[in-house]
């Protein structure tokens, strides 16, 4: 078989490396991209999973030490870890996504909350801004019980729009 690949890139004017040349099945998948492509499946390398935990690992002591961490090195965390999230959506990673959480110390969670939007997963960092549009939305979800008794204003939320707490609501005369 390689002789038949030799000459056809013979012809074509191509010569293939003596040294780097692997046959092997099918079956036994090919690495390409830093992924594992095998029939009807595919896997990251375990090397680009080994270098993501290393990172994560390099990271968690960053965090643990307790040292000032500049805005740069936040957006350098994020970019990497992005980076990371954003190859698991072409491959079957659920499970590694779920190791790869569960390596993240919770000081991560100060700076940064994991946002899943379709397939993809992604690193935000925390702002002042999302943070509290973040609180705002947890007091939005509420069942029709919880708001009986609130006035909502049309066009705003609890109160004409303001971000009260349904304790805060104010009770409709009569109690309907």
């Amino acid at each position: 078989m390689k002789d038949k690949i030799e000459a056809w890139l013979n012809e074509h004017g191509l010569k293939l490396h003596p040294k780097k040349v692997y046959l092997q099945h099918y079956s036994k998948g090919v690495l390409f991209v830093g992924g594992m492509i095998k029939p009807g499946r595919k896997y990251i390398s375990k090397r680009t999973v080994g270098r993501l935990f290393g990172k994560i690992h390099r990271f968690n002591r960053m965090f643990e030490s307790g040292e000032e961490i500049t805005e740069q090195q936040l957006d350098s965390i994020r970019a990497t870890m992005n980076s990371y999230l954003g190859m698991m959506k072409h491959y079957d990673s659920y499970h590694l996504f779920l190791r790869t959480k569960k390596r993240m110390s919770d000081d991560w969670f100060r700076y940064f909350y994991i946002e899943k939007k379709g397939k993809g997963i992604k690193l935000v960092r925390k702002t002042k801004m999302n943070t509290i549009y973040g609180q705002y939305e947890e007091e939005l979800h509420h069942t029709d019980d919880d708001l009986a008794g609130c006035i909502v204003q049309p066009g705003g939320g609890y109160d004409g729009g303001t971000a009260a707490s349904i304790s805060q609501c104010h009770q409709l005369p009569g109690g309907a």
